[in-house]
């Protein structure tokens, strides 16, 4: 029995053989684009899409959406063969539009931390959340390593006048202080990260702060309540 991508992979050379007799066929466009996407054959699937953007075929907002796929697809493949070069060229290549939405500068990110040094990403974060305050951002925000780390803390800090209950901004200030050794600080904000709403992450960043000062009984006790929330959380979903 023939494989799902072997049977797509044959539908796709199908329609490229009737697209080359019937170029302005837009129904093979369209039935081409179904299958690249199937294939994640992402440059593809944006190369049809240029082809069909002065067309009725999909409204303006279905092709945006299939754009971010695609871009968010490149992006992860250049991620994940760990080519920094790529993934910055991609990035580089993204309509400027599309580069406003949080969801594909959390993909562009969270690659580049895969990667060593993604400092510069501290800007783009800053940037994109000086514009629309989203906590996944301000989540990855917190695993950056800035070239300044005090400007990057007073940055976050800056952020409570407007998100002083914002737990995942807590958590980051925590990660940002116990970066810098700041172990009071770290724990002041952990504390109240946890006291805002109880979260995973929080309990092993805490965990973490106690066993680096070599206080094992608590880190012991605050990895367990970590690993029981997290099991918690992942039996309801």
């Amino acid at each position: 029995m023939p494989s799902l991508v072997g049977s797509e992979m044959c539908i796709r050379d199908r329609l490229k053989c009737l697209q080359k007799k019937k170029p302005n066929q837009n129904q093979v466009k369209k039935l081409l684009l179904e299958t690249y996407t199937k294939l994640s054959d992402w440059q593809s699937i944006l190369n049809i899409i240029s082809s069909i953007e002065k067309t009725n075929l999909f409204t303006h907002e279905e092709l945006q959406e299939k754009k971010l796929g695609a871009y968010a697809g490149l992006l992860k493949e250049a991620g994940n063969r760990k080519d920094k070069d790529m993934l910055n060229t991609i990035w580089t290549n993204t309509p400027h539009k599309l580069k406003q939405y949080s969801e594909l500068i959390y993909i562009y990110v969270a690659e580049r931390l895969k990667l060593d040094d993604a400092a510069d990403c501290e800007i783009l974060l800053k940037k994109a959340l000086k514009c629309q305050w989203d906590d996944s951002l301000v989540r990855l925000y917190g695993f950056v390593v800035a070239s300044d780390l005090v400007k990057q803390q007073a940055t976050a800090e800056s952020w409570l006048n407007n998100h002083a209950r914002s737990a995942v901004l807590l958590l980051t200030l925590g990660r940002i202080c116990k970066r810098g050794q700041l172990w009071g600080k770290a724990r002041d904000y952990l504390q109240e990260s946890i006291d805002v709403q109880v979260n995973p992450e929080a309990y092993y960043e805490f965990a973490g702060l106690y066993e680096k000062n070599e206080n094992r009984g608590t880190a012991t006790e605050l990895y367990e309540k970590g690993l029981k929330l997290a099991m918690e959380i992942s039996n309801k979903n």
